[in-house]
């Protein structure tokens, strides 16, 4: 199944890059400044703090020209993230609307090749879902699920190393407890995918259930079959009800847990940290541990955002799998040539010479 995943996934990503690859670059180089920005902006509390701050503690009459100065220069780095996630969310957001129409032209190209054959296997309801609802989920995983999760991936990563240069000791001391939420992580992202993927699955069912009984209506109607059709109707309405109450429980559950063991950890670094440098067990300075809890406020987050994330590009490529296995379906064999005469011939038509009375053919 992961193997599946990965390879459309691989196919995904080679189809956004072939629709528009400076985009996807612009938008790339965007994500990296954006998420640097964040952390910079973090370890400059450090230097505001210690370098301008504190000794204006100590001054009877204190200059606030330098201070003012690095708060404009805090802002600057800020704008910049700032400005960055504007533009790739705007690019992200244009590049989903292009690879969407042109998926959607590929599928209807194709769809008008198939055989008869495939129309009669598949309900016409599953396959509109596969243009309207998978299409959907496959546009926002390009617009936002990707995004989101290459930004708060990369902000994960420059906090963690932002937190070694800090105080080794107290990052070591947050991946410990960040050890022990992975497992929790782990449990409720693996629920959610599996519902999100039954949630494509069954929806697919009832889109295709109800155009099937709006086309027999008359039918139903006829026979007096409401009541079974109804009843039809609660059973695939009740599947899908299930598989999408237990994926989004399993996926919005995840943002208030990670959200308090953030909380929790916040307080036992300030206590942690207060009580080190009180002792002077380790060269911890007021700004540092400023420093440090903003950064393990931006540590636990990216987790929360990173483990839901997955979530919609699971159900994405549930959807992205459906799409491109009617791509794959095979085109209607051409018939060939049939020979109506000496010199001419219809390719792919056939037609016969009807013997008349006089010993001539007519067509």
């Amino acid at each position: 199944m992961r193997g599946k995943r990965g390879a459309t996934l691989w196919r995904l990503l080679k189809l956004v890059n072939s629709t528009s690859p400076w985009m996807l670059i612009t938008s790339m180089i965007a994500i990296v400044l954006a998420a640097g920005s964040a952390v910079t902006g973090s370890l400059f509390i450090e230097r505001l703090i210690n370098d301008y701050i504190m000794p204006l503690t100590k001054e009877a009459h204190p200059n606030y020209g330098p201070l003012l100065t690095a708060i404009e220069v805090m802002f600057g780095i800020y704008a910049i993230g700032f400005i960055s996630n504007y533009f790739f969310t705007m690019l992200m957001g244009v590049l989903a609307q292009k690879v969407q129409y042109r998926v959607r032209n590929e599928m209807f190209t194709h769809m008008e090749t198939l055989p008869i054959s495939y129309f009669d296997q598949n309900d016409y309801g599953d396959i509109m879902s596969r243009y309207t609802n998978d299409i959907d989920t496959l546009m926002q995983m390009i617009s936002q699920s990707i995004p989101q999760f290459m930004n708060s991936a990369l902000n994960l990563f420059f906090v963690i190393i932002a937190m070694f240069s800090l105080s080794w000791q107290l990052t070591i001391f947050s991946m410990i407890i960040f050890a022990l939420s992975l497992g929790i992580v782990r449990f409720l992202t693996t629920r959610s995918s599996h519902y999100f993927q039954s949630q494509q699955r069954e929806l697919g069912q009832v889109n295709g259930y109800n155009e099937e009984m709006l086309n027999g209506l008359k039918v139903i109607k006829v026979f007096s079959h409401e009541p079974d059709a109804k009843a039809n109707f609660n059973k695939y309405n009740e599947a899908l009800r299930q598989a999408s109450g237990k994926a989004n429980t399993y996926s919005t559950i995840l943002f208030p847990i990670m959200g308090n063991l953030g909380n929790l950890l916040y307080v036992i670094i300030a206590v942690l940290g207060g009580a080190v440098a009180i002792e002077g067990w380790a060269p911890l300075s007021l700004g540092v541990i400023g420093a440090f809890l903003q950064l393990s406020k931006q540590f636990t987050q990216p987790i929360a955002q990173i483990s839901q994330q997955l979530n919609s590009i699971v159900m994405a490529l549930a959807g992205a799998k459906r799409i491109f296995d009617l791509e794959d379906e095979p085109s209607e064999v051409d018939s060939g040539d049939v020979t109506i005469s000496k010199n001419q011939s219809v390719k792919g038509a056939w037609h016969w010479n009807v013997p008349q009375k006089d010993g001539s053919t007519k067509q």
